[in-house]
């Protein structure tokens, strides 16, 4: 675990750490120093304060010191010029020092060339150098002697380095829904970068962006056309607000476009909640074939039906009458931990009751009292009278004793159409 986070109690250990954090984050090296130093101070002391000293007296010891220390230092320094053969030895001397305390002579010693051939090869003059453009990539099955510098590598990092650079750009235009900023920046990213199908980062920022501007959605789908033609296609966010669009106008033959797409020209995974958008077209469209295709294909592709992903084909089942298909569906649902919308609940029981399945109207209303607390007064009112009509006046008294029991109100006209079967049944 890192230093900086461990949980410490020790108020002096406290500072401790917090020394030592900051000396590796300044120098990237002499923690161990650090350390040894501190407990010798203190050692010290501890040995003057044993004897009478007051620590404030000490205080000023130490700042003397660290003044004294500081004025040695700017007279001590050398000034290095970035470059100069003779200078670059002297980064060898301070880079061989720095490895030397981690690693093992000959390693360290062939460490110390590529440590400073690295950083003097992003270097640029009058700038502070960006160490995020240096890489180290790990090769398995070899041996720390075969380290090297890979100089033709600097291209890639620095290309990657300008990339992420471009995105936080993006990113920041689309906070702000400058979409002509994000043209610019489109432009001078191609100038800069070309096209390369691995920016699909930026070009989803950028599409995202566009998209938000007052043209919506058609802009942004004209440079898609442009990005498609040239082999490079956005993230996952833009498909998911191009399907959102064909949601608002139950386009499934353009949904259909850019899913395969998606699926075929990239690497990308769809979400849950843009297989529940397919699905909600298809089924817009009477096509329950293709979104319990989708509903089937799903887990393959790492995405889970929720709540949405039932009740949308719930719905269309039990809309269409398709009675056999919705109690699966029903059952299926349920015992995935997924819970029926209310008016699903509603409309089932009352399509079940109108074909004659009291038992599963029975089923469906105890899910829905199970999980909703409000407006149950009509569907509880709808289950005993449709009970008692299809002749289960038996199931429609303890329905009855059960929904008064929880609070619900039985109207007076729904105890009195009981009451007569009632009365008929013991005759």
């Amino acid at each position: 675990m890192p230093l900086k986070e461990m949980q410490i109690q020790n108020p002096t250990a406290i500072m401790i750490a917090r020394i030592v954090v900051t000396q590796d984050d300044i120098s990237g090296d002499g923690t161990t120093s650090t350390v040894n130093f501190i407990g010798e101070l203190m050692k010290q002391s501890e040995h003057y304060i044993d004897e009478g000293m007051h620590p404030r007296v000490l205080v000023d010891g130490f700042e003397i010191v660290k003044r004294a220390t500081l004025q040695f230092l700017e007279k001590f320094k050398t000034p290095v010029v970035m470059g100069d053969e003779s200078d670059r030895e002297f980064l060898r001397m301070v880079a061989r020092t720095t490895v030397r305390t981690k690693l093992y002579e000959s390693l360290a010693d062939q460490l110390t060339d590529i440590v400073v051939n690295a950083v003097l090869c992003i270097r640029k003059p009058e700038e502070a150098i960006d160490l995020l453009m240096v890489e180290i990539m790990h090769i398995r099955h070899k041996f720390d002697v075969y380290t090297c510098l890979g100089a033709g590598a600097f291209k890639v990092a620095a290309r990657q380095h300008l990339i992420n650079e471009v995105k936080k750009t993006v990113q920041g235009l689309e906070s702000d829904g400058n979409v002509v900023g994000a043209k610019e920046n489109f432009y001078d990213m191609i100038f800069e970068i070309a096209w390369d199908p691995a920016n699909f980062p930026a070009y989803d920022l950028f599409l995202c962006t566009l998209a938000k501007g007052s043209d919506g959605i058609h802009e942004a789908l004209k440079f898609f056309d442009l990005l498609r033609d040239r082999g490079c296609y956005p993230g996952i966010r833009f498909f998911g607000i191009v399907l959102d669009e064909c949601v608002r106008f139950n386009d499934i033959r353009r949904a259909e476009f850019f899913w395969e797409i998606m699926l075929g020209k990239t690497k990308l995974q769809p979400t849950t909640a843009m297989y529940n958008s397919m699905i909600s077209m298809y089924c817009y469209h009477s096509d329950i074939d293709a979104a319990m295709n989708m509903l089937d294909g799903m887990v393959c592709k790492g995405a889970f039906p929720n709540s949405l992903t039932y009740n949308l084909l719930f719905k269309f089942f039990i809309k269409g009458k398709k009675l056999g298909e919705a109690s699966e569906m029903f059952t299926e649902m349920v015992s995935n931990g997924c819970v029926p919308d209310q008016l699903n609940c509603d409309a089932a029981v009352r399509v079940y009751l109108d074909n004659g399945d009291p038992f599963m109207a029975i089923k469906v209303w105890k899910c829905l009292v199970d999980n909703y607390r409000e407006d149950l007064e009509g569907t509880a009112n709808l289950l005993v009278v449709g009970l008692r009509d299809n002749d289960r006046v038996l199931d429609a008294v303890k329905c009855a004793e059960h929904i008064i029991g929880r609070g619900i109100k039985l109207t007076s006209s729904t105890l009195s159409k009981l009451r007569q079967s009632l009365v008929k049944e013991r005759k």
